[in-house]
This record gives structure tokens, sequence and C-alpha cells, in this order.
């Protein structure tokens, strides 16, 4: 009998444990399939981090605190120099500012020289125009001109004759050194007009004595022809006993100081009025 009872006891108090058991709630267990694992059981594979997380709770040593975050490095600011322009050569010296000049190269030809000219005189008597002069002996004499008298070189060599003209005007105005210097100018600019490539006249200057004894304005030029050759001239002028006098004078470029002394000065010291007998 005893026995029995003590068999439903142990029985009832099976039932009773059993009893206890079934009431407790079950603990269930999510596996995040991204490798994750959730501390909550209600976080769900694919939600998202709080807005206030930070990664560096994740490390063993992080106590909440600033004093636990990890050292920022403070990299270096790259500060960009301002643009630097290139100073410009500043060129100091005797010939700096000055304006550049074409230098013949050294081994440019050396011109043919000219051969030399020598000269023997005669006297000219120009009865036209009252007035004699020595000049080269055997130049070519030209009357046609009214009031003019014409001499020119009979020798071509250098593809330009020489030429003298001696004009003589009769005027009632009286010739001033001013007034003289603009009939030169004059003389010039008629020069200039007739259609030389190149055409560079002096400025004029003023003598006593010139022509006849008396003061007279000169210039002298130099000009171009055709076919590059280079020629000269002097132009004078003088007036005296109501007569003026223009005196123009032309010639190849490379005989200029040849023309100047032996025929342009040799007029000059031998030019006489004839008197009238």
């Amino acid at each position: 009998m005893k026995k029995g009872f003590r068999t439903v006891l142990l029985l009832s108090a099976c039932l009773v444990l059993l009893a206890g058991c079934a009431s407790e709630p079950k603990t269930q267990y999510n596996v995040n399939t991204q490798g994750a694992a959730n501390t909550s059981g209600t976080n769900t594979a694919g939600s998202s981090l709080p807005a206030d997380y930070d990664p560096a709770s994740e490390e063993d040593d992080y106590t909440g605190d600033d004093t636990s975050a990890p050292e920022q490095i403070q990299l270096p600011t790259l500060v960009t120099p301002p643009p630097t322009n290139t100073p410009i050569p500043v060129i100091s010296g005797q010939y700096s500012g000055a304006t550049p000049v074409v230098i013949d190269p050294i081994d440019k030809p050396t011109p043919t020289p000219l051969p030399a000219l020598s000269f023997t005189y005669q006297t000219y008597t120009a009865s036209n125009l009252n007035l004699t002069f020595e000049g080269p002996a055997g130049w070519v004499v030209d009357t046609s001109e009214a009031n003019s008298y014409k001499l020119q070189s009979p020798d071509w060599a250098t593809g330009y004759a020489a030429t003298l003209v001696i004009r003589a005007n009769s005027t009632s105005i009286e010739y001033t050194t001013d007034s003289l210097t603009t009939e030169v100018k004059s003389m010039l600019t008629n020069l200039r007009n007739a259609n030389y490539p190149k055409f560079s006249p002096s400025n004029t200057a003023t003598r006593k004595g010139l022509f006849l004894g008396a003061t007279g304005v000169y210039a002298n030029y130099t000009a171009t022809l055709d076919g590059n050759l280079q020629i000269a001239g002097r132009i004078a002028a003088v007036y005296k006993n109501n007569v003026l006098y223009p005196i123009p004078l032309t010639y190849p470029a490379g005989y200029t100081d040849t023309y100047k002394t032996n025929v342009y000065d040799k007029l000059r010291d031998t030019l006489k009025v004839i008197t009238a007998q």
C-alpha cells in the first residue's frame, strides 16, 4: 500500500515539474546571413544601424567618452604658392632702346673699284648768258634751251654721263638768302617728282662767294635710277645784278668727290660775267 502511494506521489511531482517547464518563455536565435550576429531577438537581418551608432564602440578599449576615441591625424595643409611672373629681361647699356639697323655681312663681295678720272680744261664762253668759265675739255655743249648753257660728259662708261647746267634768269625781284633757299628747295622738289625710285636730299647750306663773288645757297642729293643705278648731284643758286643763276651739277654717285673737286670747284673759281665792250 505504502509502495503504491510513493509511486503516485513521485508521478505527481514529475507532473508539477513538467508544468513549470512548459510555462517558461522560449529564447529564439536568428542567424544573420551577412555574417553579423544580432544581440536582440527583435532585430532582423538587413535592419539599418541606429543614427547615433559609433563604430568605435566595437573596439575593446571603447569607454564611451572622447578620451578613448581613436587619435585623429592632422595632415599638413597644402598651401599653393601664388603665381609669379618671370621678369622681363632689361637690357642696360649704351645702346639700349636704340633702333636696330641692318648691318652688311662681313663676307659681302667687295665692289670693283671705279677707274680714276683725269681732267684737262678748256675755256667755255656762254655768250647767251654773258658768262665764261673753265670746264673739262671735250664735253658736249648744248644751248638749245633758252637762257641755258649745258655741258655733258661724253663718257658713258658708268651708264650715266655727268652734266653741268648754268641758267641765267633776269628778274626784278631781289633775292635774299631766304628766297635763294626757297629756290633750291623748289629745285629739289622737282627732282623728287621726276619718278626716281629713290631720292634723298640734304639740308641746304649758305656760303659767301659761292659764285661770282655773291652769297649763295646749295644742297646735295643722291638718287637711284631704274636698274639700281646710283647717281648724285649738287644744286646751287646765286643772285647778282638782277639775275638769278641756278646751277645744277649731276654725276655718277661713285665719283662724287671727283666731280665736286674737279668740276664744281673749278667752275666756282673761274666763272665770270663777260663785260660788254
